[in-house]
């Protein structure tokens, strides 16, 4: 399979960190780069594209984004760099709220629907609210059990809570963290205006959208010669003088324009294009992953044999069983090129499924696409810039709504009702219906003739792997190499060929990023052997740090399902410290690796208690092989693994073994001892996005004196 040389895009305000050196991008060009060292402003460097590729996938090129963003700069010295999926679930509730009022009431400013009048506001937040009360009933009773508690809801916001929060949000470049319970200015005196000096007041701030970036004192102090020349007229008709507002009421009245010609005159294009990002209903994109749909299919396998003919052929056992065989395709489509950048098989819809589809879209998929047989690469990666889809409960979900902001991207959330918002998808689910379900009695997409011996009579059922795999090669192989219409008769994979091209894509986000926004969560307390998960125990002296620092405390860890050799635990007010496992050989080891290691110790040595570091580390390397290309052929439809499922595996692995040789590893005296050195267990790394605890207390706020919750019955 030959992988085309994707052009990388690094966006604005963006840090590059190689091998550690630290470079601010200055140039680009069709072969790459050119950086500048930050630390040494006098020496650039040169990075082709493909340099830059390669250096991401190894680890040793990290992005950080909005490093050089002064509203990001702010956001990060009031926050301590805390991520939206680091906050509380009622703090996450709070800001995805504020979010949402602030995105619609800035998408109706644009189209004249609204302006920033108590009346207009007033009129707007009744339909908002309205709207926003509709779907979190359906969020919270999805499940179908009500409770006696009722429906959690949070009350609506006054208008003049909802200009603070526009204000924040403008000031803050649109970032989600800038509406955090306590950030800004708190308190709010609304000073009354004379007219004149309203109209004198707006006459001075025209000039804020000066290329001169003139600061709102300049601004006050043209007021202040606008007033003084005022009030010589007036001493002249014995009229009384004006009195000058404040700089701090001039400098709320700048925080109120909105237009576009102004943010993108004093801030530049790639601010202006950020707010346009957020208002823009339109659907017609330019480039690859500037807008990506996400939707939900509900996979009736008795349909797809009813119209492949292949029902007929089943006895009546194979017909019960494939009767049972409903399940849910996640996907995401790229809206420029059509490109399917994830398919995710499961059960059932849920956040966390959402949440592995984003994974899988921002992710390379080319050794799914090799398990299932594909001659085409399925390369299409990178960082989203808006992801699109409808209000149901998966999508609305705070965690999925976190996880999308956390990974640097905008969401949009599509009313119901409305499937040509979202109309890419929803034709790409019917071509699938039509197209495969035309293959599936063969179960192949080669001609007849290659077909040899297979018997399709005998081989007519298939189970859910074997149906994604086949999904995974019709999208891969086919739908991307077909001439779309919507495309002028251009295939998705040309189209993306030639788009990322012209116009590049960014960089995926780094494994840790990945982790921190992405990972499965769970609490454990620290030992003083570390912290045990899975029955493996992960340590270092800076966690022993933290033990003896708050040891009753229970800590989030995050872990990566797809590498058990290392997991992040989360700092109050500091970082992520990223920790380790004590035992060698389990870098890049699965979840599910390590389940059948376990699974095949159980076979060898049912009758022994304990067993030996060695013979686990045979049984991982044994089944390594096996268990890859296992995982690999389930490809879309493998295992999601949840908080949930996490706790039941570390269950049945406990239940079973005692794995150490002897006892878990332990620091001691603040030095690890003999055996610690010698299972590699001390590399530590702190990210430097730090995510602390935050705990903001809504009801001290000033600022926040309108946010109440209330439960409705």
């Amino acid at each position: 399979m030959h992988s085309v040389n994707t052009r990388i895009r690094f966006a604005a305000n963006t840090k590059v960190i190689v091998n550690d050196v630290a470079y601010m991008p200055i140039e680009e060009d069709d072969l790459g780069y050119v950086l500048r060292r930050i630390d040494m402003p006098e020496v650039v460097e040169n990075f082709t594209h493909s340099e830059i590729k390669d250096l991401h996938r190894s680890g040793n090129l990290i992005e950080k984004l909005d490093s050089f963003s002064s509203a990001s700069a702010k956001i990060r010295l009031g926050q301590s760099n805390v991520r939206i999926t680091d906050l509380k679930p009622e703090t996450q509730r709070l800001v995805l709220f504020r979010k949402f009022i602030c995105d619609e009431i800035i998408q109706r400013e644009e189209s004249r629907e609204t302006t920033r009048t108590d009346k207009s506001l007033a009129q707007a937040l009744c339909d908002l609210y309205a709207r926003y009360c509709s779907e979190e009933r359906a969020r919270q009773t999805a499940d179908g059990r009500f409770g006696q508690k009722g429906v959690n809801i949070l009350c609506c916001p006054s208008p003049t809570t909802v200009r603070r929060w526009l204000v924040r949000y403008e000031r803050g470049h649109f970032n989600a963290l800038s509406l955090v319970p306590g950030y800004g200015r708190s308190g709010n005196k609304k000073s009354r205006l004379d007219p004149a000096v309203n109209r004198l007041m707006w006459e001075a701030i025209l000039g804020y959208s000066s290329r001169r970036k003139p600061s709102t004192k300049a601004i006050h102090d043209n007021l202040k010669i606008l007033i003084q020349a005022e009030n010589q007229s007036r001493r002249s008709a014995e009229v009384p003088s004006l009195t000058c507002p404040s700089r701090a009421t001039v400098s709320r009245a700048v925080g109120q324009l909105p237009q576009f010609k102004v943010n993108a005159g004093r801030e530049g294009a790639d601010y202006a294009l950020k707010k346009f990002r957020i208002v823009h209903n339109g659907l017609e994109v330019e480039w690859p992953l500037e807008r990506v749909e996400f939707d939900g299919w509900m996979i009736s396998l008795i349909s797809f044999y009813q119209k492949a003919g292949l029902w007929s052929r089943l006895t009546e056992a194979e017909q019960a069983e494939v009767e049972k065989g409903r399940y849910w395709a996640s996907a995401a489509i790229d809206a420029r090129t059509r490109c399917v950048l994830a398919l995710v098989i499961a059960p059932s819809q849920s956040a966390i499924s959402a949440i592995d589809t984003l994974r899988m879209a921002v992710s390379d998929k080319a050794q799914i696409a090799k398990a299932a047989g594909c001659r085409t690469p399925w390369d299409m990666c990178g960082r989203i810039e808006k992801v699109v889809a409808d209000n149901g409960s998966e999508y609305v979900a705070a965690e999925f709504k976190a996880a999308v902001l956390d990974l640097h991207s905008h969401y949009e959330i599509v009313p119901a009702g409305q499937p040509q918002l979202r109309g890419r998808i929803e034709r790409f689910f019917r071509t699938v219906e039509l197209g495969l379900m035309q293959h599936l009695s063969g179960r192949t997409f080669e001609n007849v003739g290659s077909k040899g011996d297979y018997d399709a009579n005998a081989n007519a059922v298939f189970s859910v792997e074997e149906f994604g795999q086949l999904f995974v090669r019709y999208v891969v192989d086919v739908y991307h190499n077909t001439p779309h219409s919507g495309l002028g008769g251009e295939t998705p994979r040309n189209c993306w060929q030639r788009l990322t091209s012209q116009f590049g894509t960014q960089l995926p986000p780094d494994q840790h990023e990945m982790l921190h926004a992405l990972g499965t969560s769970i609490e454990r307390k620290i030992s003083k052997s570390g912290i045990e998960l899975l029955g493996l125990y992960y340590q270092s002296l800076e966690l022993q740090k933290l033990r003896r620092s708050s040891p009753a405390n229970d800590w989030l860890v995050r872990m990566d399902p797809r590498d058990m050799g290392f997991v992040s635990v989360r700092i109050p007010n500091e970082g992520w410290l990223t920790v380790k496992c004590g035992h060698v050989g389990l870098d890049g080891v699965s979840v599910f690796h390590w389940k059948k290691a376990n699974e095949l110790l159980r076979t060898r040595m049912a009758a022994e208690a304990k067993m030996s570091e060695e013979i686990v580390l045979q049984a991982i390397q044994d089944v390594k092989a096996t268990a890859t290309e296992a995982e690999l052929r389930a490809g879309i439809a493998a295992p999601i693994l949840d908080q949930a499922l996490l706790l039941k595996l570390e269950q049945e692995i406990e239940r079973d073994f005692s794995r150490c040789s002897g006892d878990p590893t332990e620091v001691v005296d603040g030095e690890f001892d003999f055996e610690i050195e010698n299972t590699r267990s001390a590399p530590i790394s702190m990210t430097e996005d730090a995510a602390p605890e935050m705990e903001p207390n809504v009801e001290k706020v000033p600022d926040d004196e309108d946010d109440e919750w209330r439960w409705e019955d």
